[in-house]
């Protein structure tokens, strides 16, 4: 058996996934409403015809609560058009996102406070709301103060019930105002005196949305308790719930609970669904794709290649009854389909997944290129990324300089948006020049990236410190293939002691990046004839993998069973390492990496 050392390209391409998150959305029940031109509500009684105007938000009161951010973001917009540096523009971008992103929070308030608004009756609502449009928010809180004063004096159910709305429209004002401590106290007081399902959600979903998930999921457990007591709640409501808490579970890495509460949203939604398909089929589908996704995250590969297909056949049917509102939806669900089948190594599935997601994107850009070119350019990424998988290097080249140019384009835009995803693809075209043994190139690649994540890192080094790392691994590599080893060895110790300070923060996130730039450290100490150095640095990388495999076996026992091969074919330790490889080899019959390397072991021993 040859004894040459051979050292395989670090495996750390980043996947950019265009997808739904699987987490909130909010489920809006359709009302028998339509609105005027100064945004008023109209609504008409079926039972004589009569119409009854209910006040709302007007443009003139709209403009009130928006102004400060629309100003500000035209302010940003005007500095970054002149700004000089990569530096200022990057800085100056962030905070244009920042600014959009507020102002569409606002949007989204002004929405849920035009929905308390059009869900009142009470006296006190219409009167706030008229003096918000005319006089702004602060005008509209103390007017609402001096009456919340005055119901006090007499508890009523019917004062009760008013209060509650009253402290129900108070917390929305509060909220556009950022005043979010207020707030929280505004709802407070709206459930003591309403415990309805309806304010006790509103509640619920704010906490939510404040990352404050123990208060939250003590308040969703509560309506639970009351639908179980009360079967006349509506069903939407209910599914809206369930949604809502699977998204709260998911972000605290809790997938029992989460799958259990997709499941019940699931269930429900088939339900509305089956006595009114064209209202609730939309939210099926995308539910279907978030527990695709879900599964997809917990390595349930049976469950989520299920959930993608159903999402897509409902999809495809939705489509062709309106094609530009769920075109989208169906590129999207294809594009975590063509993930998924990557993942599964299944190459043809998943090529023709690709393909399919690339030319319904392609159309989009063409009706619509500011609203998808950048969509098109992560298909492109992802789908240069399988053909670097496929060993198809010139195919890979092709998409990732296609995808290249639309960053490039993009990020004169936006450089805040889209630098971490230009970076991410010079990356990733740096390994395939490396693949294919042109390692001056790759080098060029691998140092326009590492420049862009350096200026990255510096302003937020928890998000891109880690992107550093796998760059100068990669970089590392491109010096070895130039026969510098100085420069090499400088690059993988910058990258490891990146790692050494990234697993103290988090373990679980960074131990096996940790493990795998010492694999690679080892085998570059074993080229250079150290070693001393070479066995350090793989006995520290497999007791890494060893305590991986021993959390989650599913995930790491092949990658473990890999190590220990590699201890007995690179530095001669015991065949009992073989044994203990097969052992847990054996377990994942089937899977092509397995098979590949029982069948490594197998030509060892002849």
């Amino acid at each position: 058996m040859s004894k040459e050392v051979k050292v395989a390209l670090i495996g750390l391409i980043g996947v950019i996934a265009t997808a739904i998150i699987a987490g909130i959305f909010v489920l809006y029940k359709p009302s028998s409403t339509s609105k005027n031109s100064s945004n008023q509500t109209v609504t008409i009684d079926g039972s004589n015809n009569t119409v009854t105007q209910t006040i709302g938000l007007t443009d003139k009161g709209i403009a009130l609560i928006t102004k400060p951010y629309t100003e500000k973001i035209k302010e940003l917009e005007y500095k970054l058009e002149h700004a000089k540096t990569l530096p200022e523009r990057l800085e100056l971008s962030s905070q244009l996102e920042k600014a959009n992103l507020e102002k569409k929070k606002k949007d989204q308030q002004i929405k849920e406070l035009q929905e308390v608004i059009q869900n009142s009756t009470i006296k006190i609502v219409k009167e706030a709301t008229e003096i918000l449009n005319q006089e702004g928010i602060e005008k509209a809180l103390k007017f609402l103060h001096i009456e919340k004063i005055e119901n006090l004096k007499s508890m009523t159910d019917k004062n009760m019930k008013e209060l509650s709305q009253t402290y129900l429209f108070e917390a929305n004002l509060l909220q556009l105002q950022n005043r979010y401590k207020e707030t929280e106290e505004a709802f407070e007081e709206a459930v003591k005196y309403d415990n309805s399902v309806e304010v006790l959600s509103k509640f619920a979903y704010f906490l939510q949305k404040q990352n404050n998930f123990q208060k939250s999921e003590t308040l969703y457990n509560r309506i639970l308790e009351i639908i179980k007591k009360n079967p006349d709640t509506n069903i939407s409501d209910i599914a809206m719930i369930f949604n809502n808490s699977a998204g709260l579970y998911s972000k605290q890495n809790r997938p029992k609970e989460a799958e259990d509460s997709y499941d019940e949203a699931l269930k429900l939604k088939r339900a509305l669904a089956k006595k009114n398909p064209d209202a609730y089929t939309p939210d099926v589908a995308m539910t279907l794709n978030n527990l695709g996704n879900f599964y997809r995250s917990q390595d349930r590969s049976e469950e989520a290649e299920g959930s993608y297909n159903e999402a897509l056949k409902l999809r495809r049917a939705l489509v062709k009854k309106n094609p530009d509102t769920y075109i989208p939806d169906v590129a999207t669900t294809l594009n975590s389909l063509a993930i998924f089948y990557s993942n599964q190594k299944r190459p043809e599935d998943a090529e023709a997944s690709f393909n399919e997601a690339l030319k319904l994107r392609r159309a989009l850009v063409k009706k619509n290129p500011d609203a998808y070119n950048s969509i098109l350019a992560d298909t492109l990424n992802n789908l240069a990324y399988f053909y670097s998988n496929q060993k198809r290097p010139e195919d890979a080249e092709v998409s990732f300089n296609e995808a290249l140019k639309l960053y490039r384009a993009l990020i004169k835009k936006n450089p805040d948006a889209f630098t971490p995803y230009l970076a991410i693809t010079l990356n990733n075209l740096g390994n395939v020049y490396l693949s294919q043994e042109r390692p001056e190139e790759a080098e060029d690649s691998y140092d326009e990236a590492l420049k862009l994540k350096r200026v990255l890192a510096k302003k937020n080094p928890d998000a891109y410190t880690p992107d550093v790392a796998m760059t100068l691994i990669n970089l590392g590599n491109a010096y070895r293939s130039q026969k510098r080893p100085e420069d090499a060895e400088d690059s993988y110790n910058e990258a490891l002691k990146f790692y050494r300070a990234l697993i103290k923060k988090n373990p679980d996130a960074y131990t096996p990046y940790l493990a795998i730039t010492l694999s690679n450290l080892a085998i570059f100490y074993s080229n250079q004839e150290r070693p001393e150095d070479a066995e350090d640095s793989y006995n520290e990388s497999l007791k890494l993998y060893r305590a991986l495999a021993k959390k989650n076996p599913r995930k790491y026992d092949i990658k473990y069973a890999k190590m220990l091969i590699k201890g007995v074919y690179y530095y001669k330790r015991s065949n009992s390492d073989l044994e203990i490889a097969e052992t847990l080899l054996e377990k994942y019959r089937g899977i092509p990496q397995a098979e590949k390397l029982l069948e490594f072991i197998n030509n060892m021993r002849k």
